[in-house]
């Protein structure tokens, strides 16, 4: 039985392996796939042993990611974009990496749920690894304008910079948009979220690559603000881990039934 891991640390928290065996049912096919807390001085080694030892692929997910693109052989392009990796495979005794993780959400938000990315203003709060694995799959959907907003503007002006795009003080970003990403961790410890309402306008969209049991705070700011729709990142978790099955088993899984079961289980 092929043997897939998912690791990370912490990784308790992980819904990969209920998505990944989902997805190998429906297809009719047995593999093995758990999850691993790996030690933080250990991720080179535990790769390496997994590998040498017949394993056949393995997601990565936080902290872990960086160091994922730096152990590979050969990297995909959205990787190398990203200077990221979620996902692992062995190759003619090559280690290649791939990051699903932008493609996934352009599928959750193009097909899901319905939304156009093409000839839109969009505005990405936060300026982090998450924000590096989104743009290069977003861009390539011929948005109109992408600004990006950070609590550092150095930090998201050097990434603005590097594809591209725009940059903006997050207290002084102008006009309305009509899709926000959000791609922080802003409001779960406590903090403001620090935009202004004035960048809503009737048809926009808000988009949250966070899940939760609960309403995210950035939902909970759109809906204040008035947005009608709103999303969090469940799709995307289960898209980019889609991806993920493909390059492994070249088969693509139906994404919609094993979202609808994760979302239950979750009571999302």
């Amino acid at each position: 039985m092929k043997k897939f891991l998912v690791l990370g640390n912490p990784i308790k928290h992980s819904q990969s392996p209920a998505i990944h065996q989902q997805f190998a049912q429906q297809l009719g096919l047995e593999i093995s796939y758990d999850k691993a807390e790996v030690p933080l001085d250990d991720f080179a080694n535990f790769v390496k042993t997994f590998f040498a030892e017949g394993g056949e692929g393995l997601n990565v997910t936080l902290p872990f990611k960086e160091q994922t693109f730096a152990l590979a052989d050969v990297v995909s392009p959205s990787a190398k974009a990203a200077r990221a990796a979620n996902t692992l495979k062995m190759k003619n005794g090559e280690l290649h990496a791939y990051n699903t993780d932008g493609r996934g959400m352009l599928q959750d938000i193009t097909h899901r749920l319905g939304w156009s990315v093409r000839d839109k203003r969009i505005l990405i709060v936060g300026a982090g690894g998450a924000v590096r694995g989104i743009l290069q799959p977003l861009l390539s959907a011929s948005p109109e304008e992408v600004i990006i907003v950070n609590r550092t503007f150095e930090k998201a002006q050097r990434l603005a910079a590097e594809f591209g795009v725009y940059a903006q003080p997050i207290d002084q970003i102008e006009g309305s948009f009509d899709l926000i990403i959000n791609a922080t961790s802003a409001g779960l410890d406590g903090s403001d979220i620090s935009l202004s309402a004035t960048i809503v306008a009737a048809h926009t969209q808000c988009y949250d690559m966070l899940y939760q049991s609960a309403e995210t705070p950035f939902m909970s700011w759109a809906k204040c603000c008035g947005v009608n729709e709103v999303s969090n990142g469940l799709g995307m978790l289960v898209e980019q881990a889609a991806l993920s099955f493909n390059i492994w088993h070249r088969q693509a899984p139906d994404t919609r039934p094993v979202f609808d079961i994760i979302r239950k289980e979750l009571k999302l």
